[in-house]
């Protein structure tokens, strides 16, 4: 069946050496083609005959009708052949034969120039012999009986996002849908005024899915000076001296960084605090970004190693801390208060509340051995874990054992993390314990983040529904991965008179251009 869109349409001039009736073949005129050719007379394209199939029932009067169908039809073209000589005449014919035969021709009427006909060569009469100027017919089987317009009609969108089809026709004609993408899709669907849909791509389809990851906030090894530091400013859980405002600890002092061999290597801490004065020593801080989600009250894990090496006659305090703001969110002190007996006591805090305090084994914390502080965030669930570290690893990964352990539900699991600091702290100017920071790492975890699926329909596709021939094409290839089981194609026949079609997307997705293209017809 012949492709209307590649419908070449005759522009010639038509002069008055054309009779009434002249037929062009396929965009030429016989006439113009055959030495002497000249129609006489068309037949066939007047009223059809129908099919009417009956039955009879029982005894009864009459006929039962059955159906009625529109049969083929035959076009007949009378003509007349005059040639010159008998070596003409037989080229006449061949052209002749050239011309029509073969499969379907488009043939176009002079007396109506605006339809066209499909017919295959049928019937030939029996031209007399021994002349060179016969009068003679031959007739074309037009198989759908019908005539088709020359020029295709479109019609596109409307305000309402319906697509209304005029039909001037006198007989239904299939439509060619053209759906263009703007963006991802994964649906091109349609609906009409008489109920019925088709559909080609997955309702259901996505464009987007959520994942999670990790992100490093912080990633600090302090053998420099780590850019942003700031200096004796940290939110701390210990800002008095047993609580007493008349007696505030100091943040003061600095810090060197790099390898100290008598002081120990990474964040190493310079006192500057004498006998008077309570607990003091230098701290530093470092911001914390949001997430990449634009967030600072996700997951997160924290892990800090350290050193802190004491004895009898030694006195010490390091907290580790994450702010909120200036308020100390989260923190781990790990202190020797007394000068008399060689302790070790760590204790965790949460927004100023004390919600462990334990002595540790120093047969197991033993000086010598690097700790790491880790706190992990989940929702309202807070770990709190301080370790001995028995080996660092590939990856900076470390091997704990002894590890003392704290869970704790937040009454608002949206507390903002946006600092990181640390205090290291002797009483006054006794003989301080021996400590510094060796690294941090702080990574937000289960950072959702948005991805792209691929879809069916990319932005600038072309989908080109053929509804007569039930085909389904993608930027020009037929695809018949997206023909379904339940599509009403017989209901998108354009009928005479005014036809609705409703074009159909994925729910996320923006409306594609849509136009009808059809080619009215007429028995």
């Amino acid at each position: 069946m012949y492709d209307f869109r590649d419908m070449n349409v005759f522009t010639g001039d038509e002069t008055p050496s054309y009779p009434a009736e002249a037929m062009q073949v396929d965009g030429t005129y016989l006439e113009d083609v055959i030495p002497g050719y000249r129609t006489l007379q068309v037949t066939g394209r007047e009223l059809l005959n129908q099919d009417v199939v009956k039955q009879q029932i029982g005894r009864s009067d009459g006929d039962s009708l059955q159906y009625v169908r529109n049969p083929s039809r035959e076009i007949t073209v009378v003509y007349e052949l005059v040639s010159a000589s008998n070596q003409e005449f037989r080229q006449s014919f061949r052209k002749m034969n050239e011309l029509l035969h073969d499969n379907q021709h488009k043939l176009i009427f002079n007396d109506d120039k605006t339809k066209y006909w499909l017919g295959t060569l049928s019937n030939v009469e029996e031209v007399p012999g021994g002349r060179n100027s016969v009068t003679s017919s031959f007739s074309f089987d037009v198989l759908d009986g019908i005539a088709h317009a020359v020029n295709a009609s479109t019609a596109s969108l409307d305000d309402s996002g319906q697509i209304t089809i005029d039909n001037h026709g006198s007989y239904p004609t299939w439509p060619i849908i053209t759906a263009t993408m703007k963006g991802d899709n994964g649906l091109v669907g349609m609906v009409n005024d008489k109920g019925g849909a088709l559909q080609f791509g997955d309702a259901e389809e996505v464009d987007t899915v959520t994942k999670q990851k990790s992100e490093h906030a912080l990633r600090i090894g302090y053998d420099s000076e780590p850019s942003g530091v700031v200096y004796n400013n940290v939110a701390t859980s210990y800002p008095y001296y047993n609580g007493d405002t008349s007696k505030p600890n100091k943040q003061q002092g600095s810090f060197g960084y790099g390898i100290d061999p008598a002081a120990g290597s990474g964040a190493i801490p310079t006192f500057v605090n004498g006998s008077s004065g309570y607990w003091g020593g230098p701290s530093a801080y470092l911001p914390i970004k949001p997430n990449s989600a634009g967030s600072n009250t996700g997951n997160f894990i924290m892990k800090t190693r350290f050193y802190f090496a004491t004895s009898k006659g030694q006195q010490g305090r390091l907290e580790i801390v994450l702010q909120s703001g200036n308020e100390m969110a989260f923190s781990c002190v790990i202190r020797d208060s007394s000068r008399s007996v060689d302790q070790l006591i760590v204790e965790f805090w949460v927004k100023g509340q004390n919600i462990l305090q334990k002595s540790l084994d120093r047969k197991k914390f033993s000086n010598g051995m690097f700790r790491e502080f880790k706190i992990t965030k989940q929702g309202a669930n807070v770990q709190f874990q301080l370790a001995a570290v028995t080996k660092i690893g590939t990856g900076n990964t470390s091997t704990i054992r002894d590890a003392t352990v704290k869970n704790w539900t937040l009454s608002d699991a949206n507390i903002a993390i946006d600092g990181f600091g640390f205090w290291c702290m002797r009483w006054q100017d006794t003989h301080h314990v021996i400590m510094d920071v060796t690294d941090t790492q702080f990574d937000w975890v289960n950072v959702p983040y948005i991805v792209d699926i691929p879809n069916y329909y990319q932005a600038g596709d072309v989908v080109t529904v053929d509804t007569g021939q039930r085909k389904v094409y993608v930027n020009g290839v037929l695809d018949n991965n997206l023909q379904r089981v339940g599509n009403d194609w017989d209901s998108f026949k354009l009928l005479p008179g005014l036809n609705i079609i409703e074009p159909v997307a994925s729910s996320w997705a923006e409306m594609y251009d849509c136009t009808v293209t059809y080619r009215e017809a007429w028995l």
